[in-house]
């Protein structure tokens, strides 16, 4: 996927390529955002626990934008 912008759309719209590329995507309706940050941290350096040397988002506040979007978050459990 080639991003042509990047509008929040744009970025919205790859985050979820790449959320889905690493099996993760079924996290997210759920709610299982941590769950689903943690096992594909390795595709974004700002994302916590990445270890690229980069300034890394606490969880904290991106659970925050998370929940001001309208989302639930719900606790750490597998996915199905």
């Amino acid at each position: 996927m080639c991003l042509l912008d990047v509008s929040p759309m744009s970025q919205d719209r790859y985050a979820l390529r790449q959320l889905h590329a690493c099996g993760e995507l079924q996290c997210i309706d759920p709610g299982r955002f941590e769950q689903a940050v943690s096992k594909c941290s390795n595709l974004w350096a700002s994302l916590p626990g990445t270890g690229y040397g980069q300034p890394e988002h606490p969880i904290e506040d991106l659970l925050a934008v998370f929940r001001a979007a309208g989302a639930t978050v719900m606790p750490w459990c597998p996915c199905p």
